[in-house]
């Protein structure tokens, strides 16, 4: 009826509300989630997360990424 709550519109409003950290961007990139990177990154854009930070993010894993073919 009209008094439910759906599950899907539960977890939809939780997603809207989510914070998102430069961290998390990280952690996307490097599990190679290009889908949960990309909703990372529109979050911190929309947050007005500082530029400096989500560049570390990049690097970081980038960096990460080139030592690890540098071993194998």
């Amino acid at each position: 009826g009209e008094g439910r709550i759906r599950a899907q519109t539960v977890l939809g409003d939780i997603l809207d509300s989510a914070r998102f950290s430069a961290y998390q961007l990280g952690q996307a990139l490097d599990a190679r989630d290009g889908p949960r990177a990309l909703r990372v990154l529109a979050g911190l854009r929309a947050e007005d997360a500082e530029l400096p930070l989500i560049l570390w993010a990049v690097v970081r894993s980038v960096r990460g990424a080139m030592l690890l073919s540098d071993r194998y």
